[in-house]
């Protein structure tokens, strides 16, 4: 029982998943001992007049809090082509990073012609989260030159008249860094995903496709490309055409003092190393004097490095003009920068929703094989995201309006940045679909992902197609396709439960069935109300139009809510599901008990059940005849409830055992036989 919904679209977003790959972590949170940052050198671009950068980044502690912990947290850089030399931040060629309070996302790109300009997000970033930068420059463009998106929403712009002209062309005394900015320190703390640097302006619908998807959707113009998808070792690989690496380095240092000859010792005054932890390491010169030559640490204190050979051009002490700051190289087998990613790539605002897709303009159409909208009221900087869950393509007796026999189990999700929603036509094609009267499907629309109050919508049908046309669609709404039809294979009269001790029993009755193959019993605790578990399986009656009583039991249940649900499943593949209306409770204990071992003798293995009825400190163990403890198989603070252990004897010889249970001033015996 399958069908397919069209709906007309202008793009399609690949269906990327992010959980196997991983996102840098720049762990800047204690300027003493974490001063991580990438440099990569000096790439000619050829910048003209366009850029666009785009990345995910998440802050793993609070912004605010690094402003007033140090300064050098300020203006928190994401990546930057700025003057190595200090002081002369800020005249490079591009910036995007926190502002000086690190309460705003800042874009900025200095134009040949009207100099430095930058953008202030609306948005104030929060620590843990997620969120997709985009700036975007276009000095050729009659009217907004300068644009910054946060998650795929303008939130800032600059016109022609404020910034426009060609980018200042690359020098010599530029360099490239993410996460810092480019002649000192300016840190940025958290991880950073999928950064990607065009030399072209990108549409928004190209900016909300790269949001959701792993893949460059349009490589024209790509110049580097970092996914950060390595497991170990300092080299950041680009994966875009410009080809250009970059060094990871997990410290920062300035000049304070220096000493020595020929070898040489530098002391930075602000670090606090364990002793010779950076030995052998690999340092560059990463701004000022001597900008980009390497050395070897010999050896390192709290604070102070010392080479082993002299410096090629004498460094310049910190606080001075093209004053020196030398990275020292993580080390090649360094995993503690490379860490799995959650970046939303393909779920945004959707809740792990699959298959997502996307429409940004309502003039052009692309078509997919389950949802889609066309003739929409989509304006410019507007979108539309949908995707569907995994629920099945076939009718189910899930939660309906009381007109409505059944539903289809997958559920599509609508997100929007267009206020009031969106305004569009849906068509469905129903040609596997197996009904007998068309006029009776519906298009259910709902707010809260459920549908017993959703509102219904009759469509028009044209051969194997039901339209709805002008249908609104607000944010966060959700749809389906249900049915008049009364052709539910079975009809059910009841299903109830029966709880006792810690078993709970189900029992339903049908007045008839039609190719009835049977019933899956299905189980999910309060806690975890989406996860649904197979716990058993009965035989259905074929077809009969006599009334049929089904029960099943399910046993040893620890305390807790449970929900139940019946799987019905005819001999065709469909199936439809039947909800218990109420949960099933199952309480906690009222004594302190341990249960004999089953089985009782044993070889070599054996179950040993207990109950507590208080939080309790707990421990159990196993003795023999003597009193010898041989085992301890509990010893820790449980709350209360029901518990099973599973113990194997094979490392002792045969005989008999004492099993000894305490919990608080409780204390229980039972004797264990091991038999082999």
């Amino acid at each position: 029982m399958l069908f397919a919904i069209v709906i007309v679209l202008l793009q399609f977003l690949p269906a990327d998943s992010q959980t196997t790959n991983n996102a840098i972590f720049l762990n800047n949170t204690n300027l003493s001992t974490n001063n991580g940052f990438v440099y990569l050198g000096a790439p000619d671009y050829q910048l003209t007049d366009k850029i666009t950068i785009s990345v995910w980044i998440k802050w793993n502690g609070d912004p605010h809090i690094y402003t007033d912990m140090n300064a050098n947290y300020k203006w928190g850089t994401i990546i930057t082509m700025d003057w190595g030399y200090y002081p002369y931040h800020d005249n490079g060629m591009f910036w995007l990073q926190h502002s000086s309070d690190n309460k705003k996302i800042e874009w900025a790109v200095k134009s040949s012609t009207k100099g430095r300009y930058f953008l202030q997000s609306n948005t104030t970033p929060l620590k843990d989260k997620w969120y997709y930068i985009t700036g975007i420059y276009d000095g050729n463009s009659s009217d907004t030159t300068m644009k910054l998106y946060i998650n795929g929403v303008l939130e800032s712009f600059a016109l022609n008249n404020a910034v426009s002209g060609t980018i200042v062309p690359m020098t010599s005394n530029y360099r490239l860094n993410i996460g810092r900015i480019a002649d000192g320190y300016r840190l940025f703390s958290g991880n950073m995903d999928e950064l990607r640097i065009w030399k072209r302006a990108l549409s928004f619908g190209e900016i909300n496709q790269q949001m959701y998807s792993k893949s460059t959707v349009n490589p024209a113009n790509l110049l580097s490309y970092y996914d950060f998808d390595q497991s170990t070792g300092s080299t950041l690989v680009d994966k875009g055409p410009a080809g250009v690496n970059g060094k990871f380095y997990n410290q920062l240092l300035q000049v304070n003092s220096m000493s020595g000859s020929p070898s040489i010792s530098i002391t930075d005054t602000s670090k606090s190393w364990t002793t010779d932890a950076l030995k052998n390491r690999t340092i560059k010169i990463v701004s000022g004097t001597g900008i980009d030559a390497g050395y070897i640490i010999a050896g390192n204190t709290s604070n102070t490095i010392t080479l082993t050979i002299p410096f090629a051009s004498a460094p310049t002490i910190s606080g001075n003009t093209n004053m020196t700051l030398i990275g020292v190289e993580a080390s090649p087998s360094d995993d503690s920068l490379w860490l799995s990613s959650t970046a939303p790539l393909n779920t945004g605002n959707l809740n792990g929703y699959s298959n997502l897709k996307g429409v940004w303009n309502a003039n052009s159409a692309n078509t997919s094989s389950l949802v889609s909208i066309s003739n929409t009221n989509i304006g410019v900087d507007e979108y539309l995201l949908f995707g569907n869950d995994d629920g099945a393509l076939a009718f189910s007796g899930l939660d309906v309006p009381d007109s409505i026999n059944g539903r289809v189990t997958r559920v599509w999700k609508f997100q929007t940045n267009k206020i009031g929603g969106v305004t569009g036509k849906i068509s469905i094609d129903f040609t596997n679909l197996n009904i007998a009267d068309a006029s009776k499907l519906r298009i259910l629309v709902s707010q809260t992902g459920t549908f017993a109050a959703s509102a219904l919508y009759i469509g028009t049908v044209a051969g194997t197609t039901v339209s709805i046309n002008n249908i609104l669609i607000p944010n966060n709404s959700f749809i389906t396709l249900g049915s008049k039809e009364g052709t539910l294979p079975v009809e059910l009269i009841s299903f109830t439960s029966v709880v006792k001790d810690r078993n709970v029993t189900l029992n339903w009755k049908t007045s008839k069935e039609i190719n009835n193959k049977g019933f899956e019993i299905e189980r999910a605790s309060e806690k975890n109300s989406s996860y649904w578990e197979k716990i058993g399986y009965v035989s259905g009656k074929g077809t009969t139009n006599e009334s049929s009583l089904y029960f099943f039991t399910d046993s040893k249940l620890n305390s807790g809510k449970y929900h139940f649900r019946l799987k019905q499943i005819d001999y065709n593949g469909i199936f439809t599901y039947y909800n218990l209306n109420s949960f099933a409770e199952i309480a906690l204990p009222g004594k302190f008990e341990l249960l004999q071992n089953y089985p009782n003798p044993f070889n070599p293995a054996t179950k040993i059940e207990f109950q507590i009825s208080n939080q309790s400190d707990v421990s159990m163990t196993i003795c023999d005849m003597s009193g010898r403890l041989v085992s301890t198989l509990v010893n820790k603070n449980l709350q209360a409830g029901y518990y099973k252990i599973d113990y194997n004897g094979s490392n002792l010889s045969s005989g008999t055992y004492f099993c000894i249970l305490k919990a608080g001033n409780n204390v229980s015996v039972k004797k264990m036989v091991l038999v082999k």
